[in-house]
């Protein structure tokens, strides 16, 4: 939950702001450029048309929103995303990207004109010879596992840290 801010600015922080342009850009001439360049770069891109549309439209957007919320199923979604945030802040980046980088090459071999074909139980014998199916078949095993895992902590009541849910 944000914390309200108990900090006020005291008299030394309103003295150091500059008095004049000029100081300004002789104090700060690098962070002024990279600034403006970041201003521009955002003018072309659409960027602050679309923050200033957005801001002339703040109270009917406010309004949506607010509409939106108090729908019976707003709470779940909220309750829902923060969820799934929380679990994908567990997961490892380099291992996530390398399931969705086999996801992204399995699709790419299901729509080939020689995609796995199995007919029967020797197919799928002569399949598990294949080193790239035997190890797809462990990491399937392994997410299962991993599944089963979690869906019976979550039947007794209890996280993978012994804690109470």
């Amino acid at each position: 939950m944000a914390k309200p801010i108990r900090v006020v600015p005291d008299d030394s922080f309103v003295s150091s702001v500059p008095a004049s342009p000029g100081q300004l850009w002789s104090d700060h001439h690098e962070a002024v450029t990279e600034a403006v360049e970041l201003l521009e770069w955002m003018h072309r891109r659409g960027v602050l048309q679309a923050m200033r549309a957005v801001m002339e439209q703040a109270d009917s957007l406010l309004e949506i929103v607010v509409r939106q919320a108090e729908t019976p199923g707003a709470l779940g979604l909220i309750k829902n995303a923060i969820a799934l945030l929380q679990g994908m802040s567990a997961l490892d980046p380099k291992a996530t990207a390398a399931l969705l980088q086999g996801v992204a090459r399995a699709t790419q071999l299901a729509r080939s004109e020689s995609p796995v074909q199995v007919h029967g139980v020797v197919d799928l014998l002569r399949a598990l010879g294949d080193p790239d199916v035997a190890q797809g078949l462990s990491v399937g095993l392994t997410v299962l596992k991993g599944l089963g895992a979690a869906a019976r902590e979550a039947a007794s009541g209890e996280t993978s840290m012994g804690e109470p849910n």
